[in-house]
């Protein structure tokens, strides 16, 4: 439970000074691209301040792979509807070529992020995560993430998921209201 931590993490604003060097959780990096995601104008407005500080950012190839998926979701959606979009990709290989374009030019931009390093996540990471799952009742993904910004020794992670607020350790840049509430 977040109020039993001994280590809670520490959380700071989009307004607050940017760390030197973060893991970056994809849910910020798609609030960047998609124009019309929650918080766009403050992650496109952070994501700049983070370039005129220098940061260092770490993103991981599976980020990458959960960005172009949920990009592919969108999309799928927009032409098919959200119920049965997954199925309307798996019986449409054309259409996940067609939206291949999209994905190439989001990762473009991506890559193209001054001071943005790509890390390989290993095995080991996905030991680490299974105990955050055990131990925090994270999603898959999320417990990656969280074990690769803690065991990289990075320790800061730029997230707009409120589910990192209860892992212990970390050091969270967000916007999201739920995790600025346990700001101290």
């Amino acid at each position: 439970m977040p109020g039993d931590l001994t280590n809670p993490p520490l959380v700071f604003s989009f307004q607050d000074p940017p760390p030197e060097i973060a893991y970056l959780d994809p849910s910020f990096l798609l609030n960047v691209l998609v124009a019309d995601a929650t918080y766009h104008t403050e992650c496109l407005e952070f994501a700049r301040r983070l370039e005129e500080a220098g940061t260092t950012l770490l993103l991981s190839n599976l980020g990458l792979d959960e960005i172009w998926f949920v990009l592919l979701r969108l999309q799928a959606m927009r032409e098919h509807g959200e119920r049965g979009w997954l199925n309307f990709l798996r019986n449409h290989p054309e259409r996940v070529r067609a939206y291949a374009g999209r994905l190439e030019e989001a990762t473009l931009q991506i890559l193209e992020i001054p001071g943005l390093l790509l890390v390989e996540l290993t095995a080991n990471h996905s030991l680490e995560a299974l105990g955050l799952m055990s131990r925090y009742g994270l999603l898959p993904r999320d417990a990656l993430h969280a074990a690769a910004t803690l065991s990289l020794g990075v320790g800061a992670i730029i997230t707009t998921d409120a589910d990192f607020g209860q892992v212990e350790g970390l050091r969270i840049w967000t916007c999201h209201p739920n995790l600025l509430a346990l700001q101290q």
